[in-house]
């Protein structure tokens, strides 16, 4: 696999905090590990860790490159060295063009990448899904390739889910400013307009078509978030990117959106045994 591209040099660390009563880290320093860097993973170690904020984050040194390179990245974008992780790792290679190896540029065509690279980082936002549901997803391609799908109707269901979500959130915080619920009713709001309308277009396995068209044919007039959970939820935030570009979201909403998305995974990814499923029925 290439190498990830020359980034920000390291920042120096910093005394970590009070972490009394705070969940403890889940890498361990000096083993292997895999990082995100640009939309794909590498292969490295951390060699420091700290808490900033509500995230813990580690100075991770990618394998091959020197120690100029290293950088500080949050926990949510480290994955452990497991098979699982490397057929994710080969599945971003696949999905996302890479640079000829081999191929020295000039500086001007290095610049000219720089630029490109943040031309698409100011239009396209991206959603990091954790390590533990892109693990689902992959298992997930493999139940229904084996002939099995979701059982519906699904409970909870999708707005279920994004309710449950917002009432967390609520809870958790002791003063919500109202600014902050209207952000949270317009993501809820778009978030199940988006899936309603793109079910059927793109968050379906070929397998899974005869069991839509059946369901179809006998509850018209439900919405489709009522009858579908967590699992096609998941399909859709990770094809949300090119639905929100295609939309041409401000990037005053897309810099609203990210976070909250960002949140809603983590909350899926901390009760993903109760929201996704773990076995499949025969399609």
């Amino acid at each position: 696999a290439s190498m990830p591209p020359k980034g920000t040099k390291r920042k120096e660390g910093c005394a970590e905090e009070d972490l009394q009563g705070v969940e403890p880290p889940k890498f361990e320093l000096d083993k292997p590990l895999l990082g995100f860097h640009r939309k794909q993973l590498y292969a490295g170690k951390a060699t420091k860790k700290r808490r900033r904020g509500d995230a813990w984050q580690y100075l991770v040194h990618y394998s091959g490159w020197g120690n100029k390179y290293d950088e500080w990245v949050n926990e949510d974008l480290l994955y452990p060295d497991t098979d699982e992780s490397r057929r994710v790792a080969a599945s971003l290679r696949n999905s996302v063009p890479t640079d000829k190896q081999g191929k020295k540029k000039s500086n001007k065509e290095e610049q000219a990448d720089a630029m490109a690279e943040d031309v698409e980082d100011d239009h396209l936002i991206q959603f990091i899904i954790p390590h533990t549901l892109q693990t689902h997803l992959l298992k997930e391609a493999d139940f229904i390739k084996d002939g099995k799908v979701v059982a519906l109707p699904r409970k909870p269901c999708v707005r279920q889910v994004l309710h449950d979500f917002i009432k967390f959130k609520a809870q958790s915080s002791d003063e919500m400013l109202q600014v902050e619920k209207e952000i949270l009713k317009d993501m809820n709001d778009s978030l199940l307009s988006y899936f309603d309308k793109a079910l059927g277009m793109m968050l379906l396995y070929k397998e899974e078509r005869g069991q839509y068209n059946k369901w179809r044919e006998g509850n018209a007039g439900v919405a489709q978030c009522d009858f579908y959970g967590t699992e096609h939820l998941l399909r859709l935030v990770a094809k949300l990117p090119a639905l929100l570009q295609d939309a041409k979201m401000s990037p005053q909403s897309a810099m609203q959106l990210h976070p909250r998305i960002m949140e809603l995974l983590r909350y899926i990814e901390r009760n993903a045994s109760t929201l996704l499923l773990q076995h499949y029925v025969p399609a």
